[in-house]
């Protein structure tokens, strides 16, 4: 088993707690870097993906039926898929791979 590569200046960890927080972290010092609130969250924060620029966080929330991305500088909302309506009910499913 071999041990984990050790963090590169500049890596970030990003990662989401309820009910409604972002959080960046640098992997290299520990620390946090910045919070932010995504709004309509709903009480829950699941999968999160970076853009190839590293620039957005985009997150699962509200139950599992919006996609958000978040400026990861600024902490403004830049990007909202609402899945469902009051007609229909969608729910984002993801598996791993």
């Amino acid at each position: 088993m071999s041990a984990a590569p050790a963090a590169v200046a500049g890596d970030l960890i990003i990662t989401g707690a309820k009910p409604d927080r972002l959080f960046v972290i640098d992997a290299t010092t520990r620390t946090v870097r910045a919070e932010h609130r995504i709004p309509g969250a709903n009480g829950m924060v699941s999968i999160i993906l970076i853009s190839p620029d590293q620039k957005i966080a985009y997150a699962l929330v509200d139950r599992l039926e919006r996609v958000v991305g978040i400026d990861l500088a600024s902490g403004r909302e830049v990007f909202r898929a609402d899945l469902s309506t009051h007609e229909e009910r969608i729910k984002c499913s993801c598996r791993w791979r």
